[in-house]
């Protein structure tokens, strides 16, 4: 079985990826690059709160 910090790290990009499918599925090329740009900060942003947090 997984460590309880590979877990959590695994169910937020499951959810994270189906997130992103499901948004930018309907959206055009440049709002999907400018979406995916701030994603990926407030994704890093949750990651690295979530590796203080279990540390």
């Amino acid at each position: 079985m997984l460590p309880p910090r590979e877990i959590i790290s695994e169910m937020y990009k499951s959810s994270f990826v189906t997130f992103i499918v499901q948004v930018t599925h309907s959206m055009t090329l440049r709002n999907r690059l400018h979406l995916y740009y701030i994603i990926e900060i407030r994704y890093y942003n949750t990651k690295k709160q979530t590796e203080v947090c279990l540390n």
